[in-house]
C-alpha cells in the first residue's frame, strides 16, 4: 500500500495517496496521511483514519468542529470522555443519548454542560434523579416558580431558604409553617437566641420572649437585648429586682442593677450586701469618687483610696490615708454564703408569668 500511495502521489492525487498510506498499517504513514487529508479538507476521511488509529477523541473533535454531532458523541464516549460526549449529544439534540450519558456523571460535572446548552428540562430530571434538591430548588427559583422552589428547599432541609421562597410566592401560611419548623430546629440545637431573633424579626415578640424565658434569668435578659427586645428585657429586670427586694437579697438586686447600668443604685445595693469591694467599682463607674475612696479605704486598698480622694478634691483625706501604715497581708477570707457572695441572676428557668 505504501507503493500504491507513492504512485498516487506521483500523479498528483494527494487524497488517494493519503488513503493508501493510511491503509499501509505503518504509524508514520498514518500520521502523514492525516496531515495530507487535513490539507485537502477531506475531514471525514481524516477522522476515519484517526478513528482507525485508535485516536477516537481526536476524531471526535473533527466531527464536532464540522457539526457531525452524533459521530462526535459516539467517538468521545469510546475515548472515555463522557462530558465531551454529553456536550456533543446536546448540540445534536440527541436527548436519549444525553440521558444515558448523564447516568455516568455527577450533578456537579453535568450541570455546567447542561446549563450552557440551555438543557433545563434535562438538568431538572438529572437533579431529581440524583436527589439533588438544592439543585432542583435553584432551577425553580431561576424560573421564578418560587412555590415549587420552596418545596424543594424544604425537601433539602434548607428551612430558611424554603421560608423565604414561600414569602416570595406570597404563601404566608406556608411561610409561617416553615418558620415554626425552623424555630423548632433551632431550639433542638440549643440555639434559642437565633430562634428568638427569627421570631422577633417576624414581629412575633411575645413568642420570642417565650422562647428565651426558658433560659436562666440573666442569660434571658442578655439574649433579649441581642434580639432587640429591649422593652421586654427591661420588664424582666424590674421584675427580678422586685423579687430580690422582697426576698431581701441585696446582692442579687445589685447584679440586676449592674445589668441595667444603674451603677449608683448598684453600689448602694452592694453596700447593703456588705460587699464594699463590689461597691467600690460601682461608685467608680458612677463617678462618685468620694464614696469610691471611702470604700477603697475600708477594704484596705490605700493606694487606690489616695488616688480616688485626690480625684474627689479631698486633699486632707488623701494625705491622711497616705500616712497610714500599709495593712499586713491577711489570710483569704472565708467564702460568704452563696446567695450573697455572688448573687445568681441566672437562676431559673425564667418561666413566663401568667
Amino acid at each position: 500500500m505504501y507503493l500504491v500511495g507513492s504512485i498516487w502521489r506521483a500523479v498528483g492525487d494527494e487524497r488517494r495517496a493519503a488513503l493508501a498510506l493510511a491503509a499501509s498499517g505503518r504509524s508514520a504513514d498514518r500520521v502523514e496521511a492525516v496531515k495530507t487529508l487535513e490539507r485537502t479538507g477531506d475531514w471525514r476521511e481524516q477522522a476515519s483514519v484517526l478513528e482507525a488509529s485508535g485516536k477516537t477523541r481526536d476524531a471526535a473533535r473533527i466531527h464536532e468542529r464540522n457539526k457531525s454531532f452524533s459521530d462526535a458523541a459516539r467517538l468521545f464516549e469510546a475515548g472515555g470522555d463522557h462530558r465531551s460526549s454529553l456536550r456533543a449529544a446536546l448540540a445534536g439534540r440527541d436527548n436519549e443519548t444525553a440521558r444515558r450519558l448523564l447516568k455516568s456523571l455527577k450533578p456537579a460535572e453535568a450541570r455546567p454542560i447542561l446549563e450552557k446548552a440551555d438543557a433545563w428540562e434535562l438538568l431538572m430530571e438529572h437533579c431529581v434523579e440524583a436527589q439533588d434538591f438544592d439543585g432542583v430548588a435553584q432551577l425553580y427559583e431561576r424560573a421564578k416558580q418560587f412555590d415549587q422552589a420552596a418545596l424543594a428547599w424544604e425537601r433539602a432541609g434548607k428551612l430558611r431558604q424554603a421560608r423565604k421562597a414561600f414569602e416570595r410566592a406570597g404563601d404566608q401560611a406556608a411561610a409561617a409553617r416553615v418558620q415554626g419548623l425552623e424555630v423548632k430546629k433551632l431550639i433542638e440545637r440549643g440555639d434559642r437566641l437565633s430562634a428568638a431573633v427569627l421570631l422577633a424579626g417576624a414581629g412575633e415578640r411575645a413568642k420570642a420572649v417565650e422562647v428565651l424565658m426558658f433560659l436562666p434569668h440573666g442569660k434571658a435578659f442578655r439574649f433579649m437585648q441581642k434580639a432587640k427586645l429591649d422593652e421586654e428585657a427591661l420588664s424582666l429586670a424590674h421584675r427580678e429586682i422586685a423579687i430580690a427586694e422582697e426576698q431581701k437579697r441585696p446582692g442579687e438586686k445589685a447584679r440586676w442593677l449592674e445589668l441595667l447600668g444603674d451603677f449608683a443604685a448598684a453600689a448602694e445595693a452592694w453596700l447593703a450586701a456588705e460587699r464594699k469591694d463590689r461597691a467600690l467599682g460601682m461608685f467608680e463607674q458612677a463617678g462618685s469618687w468620694q464614696r469610691a475612696a471611702e470604700c477603697a479605704e475600708a477594704v484596705g486598698q490605700y493606694d487606690k483610696a489616695v488616688e480616688l480622694f485626690h480625684r474627689a478634691g479631698d486633699k486632707l483625706n488623701a494625705e491622711r490615708v497616705a500616712a497610714l501604715p500599709k495593712p499586713a497581708p491577711s489570710a483569704p477570707p472565708a467564702a460568704p454564703p452563696p446567695a450573697e457572695a455572688e448573687p445568681d441572676v441566672t437562676r431559673g428557668p425564667a418561666v413566663p408569668e401568667g
